[in-house]
């Protein structure tokens, strides 16, 4: 069922075995994943079906350190979309922000998840093998191609033998014919799922704890008129995004003073985006005709590659990971064309400095606004002065041609986001290192969990969707195998910390009297 909250009575009370706050990529994969499992979801989604100007106000930021895009209706950043979607970097709509996205898919590295003393504070408490299931699981059932086959295939194992000398690395990605636009694209499924109640116009403001503050009781979600619900939960999931899952933990400070999850002063912390140049060229050299099949762009749906320095290399040199692509090469044979244009993201460093918090100013709910304070470290800088040399003379060992940047030297000053906003929950092995644990539970909250970029430790180079996806998948299939642990109480009851909450009608339940708000 897909409703509006103008739908819901004033004061309404939903419950539910599971809410998810956010139908963007991730919220509308959990809500499916277990909806098919037979456990009665509510799905909360702060936009529309169409794009409201009014709700996408409601995500207005401000800026402390280097700013991130904002609207402009001229924008060459997103030149392919309609003119109000411009230059946003998130979009509150059914669907979110992969109505604007470009349909790029790439699987992490091995060395992202692991400890590399070069690289401070980083380490995931999870192995890239831990998500290889769900990374699988989702080419299949979203219609990618073949990871693995492809990578078993002898063009790609011949370019890794052309690119190894130099140590040059390929990488994989895949290129959707036209991209997954989530809202459109599960629709029906979602409309017609009998345990699935997707609320449009419905904007999570605040989570109510239990009173020994260690279980989530409910969401509090407004309407953009101000009329306020309550959604009851066996488990909450936040898939809100790297910027809106920090600010709800931290706007429901009711009862713990500095938010949910915040006991160390660390949600919001540890923001990440990715870095990226897009003023280079390559000017080709013998070698790259052999690769015309893996950087062109079209026809799609296609795989393609990207480059970058070897784990080794990045080892050696203490570099953080990064990636080199090759933008809008012709479909046909190279000859005659002198250069093409190239991007280049890199990793940022994980920084508790670069952060997001709560400002002064209100939002027309009444939510405090968002401050992004995105900055980089000493060690930052330092990396990429290391890393375009080594890239520039690794690209004419192996024979690709020569890199230029342009006349002056590559800064991350001058760089622009890619809007892809990371870190701000971060999974971590213990609370002092982090906001979720290997779960993506939240530390010290049973019941609350987060499946969003926020919870990345670090954050790659590029591409993150293919990531969120995966654990959004993670997460859903261990909320499924708690529910089912759980079945044989919950036919008698809803448990919900403290509180036993009493059916009445579908979608509304009664508190007995003297239960915690």
């Amino acid at each position: 069922m897909i409703r509006h909250a103008t739908d819901l009575g004033e004061g309404a009370v939903l419950d539910a075995d599971v809410a998810v706050v956010g139908a963007g990529l991730a919220g509308i994969d959990i809500a499916r994943q277990l909806g098919r499992r037979g456990l009665r979801v509510v799905l909360l989604e702060s936009g529309r079906l169409e794009f409201d100007p009014a709700i996408q106000n409601l995500a207005r930021a401000s800026f402390a350190g280097k700013p991130l895009r904002t609207p402009e209706t001229h924008s060459h950043l997103s030149s392919y979309l309609p003119p109000m979607y411009r230059g946003y970097c998130r979009l509150r709509q059914f669907g979110g922000t992969t109505n604007i996205w470009t349909g790029k898919w790439r699987i992490f590295d091995p060395q992202d998840f692991e400890l590399r003393p070069w690289i401070p504070n980083s380490g995931w408490p999870i192995a890239l093998s831990d998500l290889l299931p769900f990374y699988e699981e989702t080419a299949r059932d979203y219609g990618f191609g073949h990871f693995e086959k492809e990578a078993a295939g002898t063009f790609f194992r011949q370019t890794r033998r052309l690119l190894a000398p130099a140590r040059l690395e390929p990488h994989l990605f895949y290129w959707e014919r036209t991209p997954t636009r989530s809202g459109t694209r599960f629709f029906q499924e979602l409309k017609g799922a009998p345990t699935v109640d997707v609320v449009l116009g419905a904007t999570a403001t605040a989570i109510r704890l239990t009173d020994g503050l260690d279980h989530a009781h409910s969401v509090v979600f407004r309407s953009l008129d101000r009329r306020t619900f309550t959604l009851h939960a066996r488990y909450l999931v936040l898939s809100a995004g790297g910027l809106e899952v920090p600010r709800l933990l931290l706007a429901s400070n009711g009862q713990i003073p500095w938010g949910i999850g915040n006991g160390r002063d660390l949600v919001g912390r540890f923001f990440m985006d990715h870095p990226k140049d897009m003023r280079g060229h390559l000017l080709p050299g013998g070698s790259f005709s052999s690769l015309s099949e893996g950087v062109r762009t079209r026809p799609r749906p296609r795989f393609g590659i990207s480059f970058s320095l070897s784990a080794a290399a990045q080892q050696a040199a203490s570099l953080p990971n990064h990636a080199i692509y090759v933008r809008n090469p012709a479909p046909t044979v190279f000859p005659g064309r002198t250069r093409f244009p190239i991007k280049l993201g890199i990793e940022q460093m994980p920084n508790p400095g670069s952060r997001v918090y709560l400002g002064a100013e209100r939002d027309a709910l009444g939510m405090p606004q968002l401050v992004v304070d995105w900055r980089f470290t000493p060690r930052d800088h330092e990396a990429l002065a290391t890393l375009v040399p080594a890239l520039i003379g690794a690209f004419a060992e192996a024979g690709l041609g020569r890199l230029d940047f342009g006349p002056t030297p590559v800064s991350l000053d001058a760089m622009g986001d890619a809007s892809h906003h990371m870190g701000t929950t971060r999974m971590a092995a213990d609370p002092s290192r982090g906001v979720v644990d290997s779960d993506c539970r939240i530390f010290g909250v049973d019941n609350l969990f987060v499946a969003s970029s926020s919870v990345f430790a670090t954050a790659h180079a590029y591409s993150p969707t293919f990531t969120i996806l995966a654990i959004a998948r993670r997460v859903a299939s261990h909320l499924a195998n708690l529910a089912a642990r759980a079945a044989p109480a919950a036919a008698q009851s809803l448990p919900l910390g403290d509180v036993d909450i009493v059916r009445t009608a579908p979608g509304r339940i009664q508190k007995p009297a003297g239960a915690p708000e």
